[in-house]
């Protein structure tokens, strides 16, 4: 950044720096000398700068270029002339940086005895986005200008330059493909200079696209990268609207609401991107140019591929269903040493985000003082963390990679079933290991999938506890399944691989945790359970979602299945531990009452009917299942 200081380096406070200084010191000082004007008008005038259409007078048959200079006559000392040799300086260091910036051809600022005004030479533009009205509906276009400007915006603000004034008037077209440029950093700010007072700082961009937080003035104290990020955020709606842009944050608003106007539901990614640009709170935006633009990167890469958006998509890290089309692809490519290495990233990529995301959730860092103390919005965290903890189960399963399975299970129990809670990273993400576990189980039932079928609900049945009785904020066994059922129903990424289990959420929960009382019930002692079948004796087991009324339909549905498909019964058997049908209908048979009672006794302890459940055992789905002969056939 040295050599950027050196070019801007006079002080503004004062006259400007005597002797001329010019792209090419070759040329006559003169505009006029060189540059011949193209037309009694200029082009332009806005403010205090006129643009002229010039040809250059050495080049005659060449291109034309634009000329700027100063459209009256200002001393040295007035703050027009100032800003203007301000402008010419910055555009000038930052000339050739990036090609979204407009470069400078040549420039010239008099000396003291001069007769002439400051001026620059710039390639002439096709016309600028605020005339470009055949981009309105037009998303990825709109999105690939977002992406070139903030590019430009980010090598900007590395070089101290913010710019302050973005808007559609500012982003100009050049060539017959109409890229895009930044041009006019006539009110820039400059971070190393600490003179914006007075007159200059109360000079700010347009009304309709500059951050409310400059609007009582740019003090030095409010302005930063953030106030380009909001005027590129109404820069963006504006063209892609065909129209002026929002008042302030109303871009929600059903007036404002491209997706509905376009009818195109692609246009929530635009939405999306705004939600972190467009805000009354600075520290609410994108922290960087460079985090806006890797999401509009992100955003272009999703509308491309067809991906629908979902709520949060562009808050921070990547979603859940965005990880998933990335390690998709990733191990698509991938084979050999390399598939197994791209398995493991996809894995602790996994953890990394959910660490990340409750550490920095974590109020005031104080991680062990709410060790058992979950509040009501880590609900939503945990969903979240879940969401992103299933990601590699669900490319595992879908892919029939086993190693990466086996891989997500491993660490998933470590999450799960830690030692000993001690600080509240643990106890979420032992919540979320939780709930992605019966998301990956219910999506293996769906796919016969029986290994890692066998594999959680075993380690359910065995280790109860963390699976049944999670806090989530709220805490007891009924509000942890209801809170399990709500994830298998609002998760995107379940929703999108298997829409059977997000739409009927209590089935998929039931199927889960009733092989797992099965698992528990056949694995218990046959002394014990000849106890258990006692009416005097009290049955005090975990608090399975199977064994509530909500959850209650796996007891028709798994015979069902089990019955109407030979590979499903032997697939069960195998998940339940029996080496076949009819040992495993032997053991069920052999479990049925003291089933029917532990039931019955919950359908007491809720106050609920349990009429139904004097026909348990007597007919339908489960005695056929675990009748000898009604199996044999």
């Amino acid at each position: 950044m040295a050599e950027f200081d050196e070019v801007i380096a006079p002080d503004l406070g004062t006259a400007p720096v005597s002797g001329p200084q010019n792209a090419d010191r070759a040329v006559p000082v003169s505009a006029r000398e060189r540059w011949e004007a193209m037309g009694e008008r200029p082009l332009a005038q806005r403010g205090q700068g006129a643009v002229w259409r010039v040809r250059d007078r050495e080049d005659p048959r060449g291109e034309h270029h634009a000329l700027k200079e100063m459209r009256y006559r200002k001393g040295p000392a007035s703050l027009a002339y100032r800003r203007f040799v301000r402008e010419i300086n910055v555009m000038t260091a930052l000339s050739g940086t990036h090609p979204g910036i407009v470069p400078v051809k040549a420039h010239g600022i008099p000396a003291d005895a001069d007769e002439w005004e400051p001026f620059y030479v710039m390639p002439l533009a096709e016309a600028s986005l605020e005339r470009a009205r055949d981009l309105a509906g037009s998303l990825e276009p709109v999105l690939k200008i977002g992406i070139r400007i903030a590019e430009a915006l980010e090598v900007a603000h590395d070089n101290g330059v913010i710019h302050r004034d973005v808007k559609p008037g500012n982003v100009l077209l050049f060539g017959d493909d109409r890229q895009p440029a930044l041009a006019d950093f006539g009110i820039c700010h400059l971070e190393d200079d600490d003179r914006l007072t007075g007159t200059d700082a109360q000079t700010v961009g347009s009304r309709d696209y500059v951050a409310p937080e400059l609007l009582g003035g740019g003090l030095r104290e409010t302005v930063s990268v953030r106030v380009d990020i909001y005027s590129l955020g109404k820069t963006l709606y504006a063209v892609a609207a065909g129209r002026d842009p929002f008042p302030r944050e109303a871009h929600r608003e059903e007036e404002w609401d491209l997706a509905n106007r376009f009818r195109d539901p692609r246009f929530e990614h635009l939405h999306g991107l705004l939600d972190r640009m467009v805000t009354l709170d600075p520290n609410s935006r994108f922290a960087t140019m460079r985090e806006c633009r890797e999401a509009m990167e992100r955003a272009l890469e999703n509308v491309q591929n067809g991906r629908p958006y979902h709520a949060g998509m562009y808050g921070g890290d990547r979603v859940a269903m965005e990880r998933y089309y990335a390690g998709l692809n990733v191990l698509q490519r991938s084979s050999g040493r390399e598939k197994g290495d791209a398995q493991v990233a996809v894995v602790d990529e996994s953890e990394r985000i959910v660490v990340d995301t409750i550490v920095r959730t974590t109020p005031g860092g104080k991680d062990a003082d709410y060790a058992r103390g979950l509040q009501p919005g880590d609900r939503e965290l945990a969903l979240t963390c879940a969401n992103h903890l299933l990601v590699p189960a669900v490319l595992g399963i879908t892919l029939g990679l086993d190693e990466l399975v086996e891989e997500w299970w491993g660490g998933l129990k470590h999450l799960a079933l830690p030692e000993e809670f001690q600080t509240r990273r643990e106890v979420l993400l032992a919540e979320a290991a939780a709930a992605a576990a019966y998301g990956a189980a219910a999506i293996a039932w769906r796919r016969r999938r029986w290994e890692i079928l066998r594999e959680i609900v075993s380690v359910i049945a065995h280790h109860k506890h963390p699976f049944i009785y999670m806090d989530v904020g709220e805490g007891h066994s009924r509000k942890s399944a209801a809170w399990v059922s709500a994830f298998l129903a609002q998760s995107e990424l379940i929703r999108h691989v298997e829409p059977d289990v997000s739409a009927d959420p209590d089935g998929a929960l039931g199927i889960v945790s009733g092989l797992a009382v099965l698992v528990d019930l056949i694995e218990t002692p046959e002394k014990v359970l000849e106890t258990l079948t006692d009416p005097n004796t009290r049955i005090d087991g975990a608090d399975y979602a199977a064994l509530y009324p909500d959850f209650r339909e796996w007891i028709d549905a798994l015979p069902r299945a089990a019955l109407k498909s030979p590979a499903v019964g032997r697939g069960v058997a195998q998940v339940l531990g029996a080496s076949s049908a009819p040992e495993l209908h032997v053991a069920l048979k052999r479990i049925t009452p003291v089933l029917r009672r532990w039931m019955a006794q919950f359908a007491s302890r809720l106050n609920r009917d349990s009429f139904w459940l004097s026909e348990f055992g007597k007919s339908g789905p489960w005695i056929q299942w675990t009748d000898s002969e009604t199996y044999a056939r």
